[in-house]
């Protein structure tokens, strides 16, 4: 199975917070006390550095950026 493109972990200690990490590496990261946040902080990176696998509608505004990596995330995983 394929790696997720998006991974979305959460941190329950306190300060409890969430960190979403684009590509295998986690190259670029975002980080918020709510997942939306944590995707739109995620989406700054990205529109800073966008990789050759965001399609050309995602980069087009913050918003479709915001949409196209929530859709690519499978779900928040617990941090280790």
């Amino acid at each position: 199975m394929d790696d997720p493109l998006v991974r979305l972990f959460y941190e329950p200690r306190a300060p409890s917070h969430y960190v979403a990490k684009l590509g295998p590496t986690g190259w670029l990261e975002g980080f918020g006390w709510t997942q939306a946040q944590a995707f739109d902080a995620l989406a700054a990176s990205v529109m800073e550095h966008p990789p050759s696998s965001a399609p050309p509608a995602a980069l087009a505004s913050t918003e479709a950026l915001v949409v196209w990596l929530a859709e690519a995330c499978s779900g928040a995983e617990l941090a280790s």
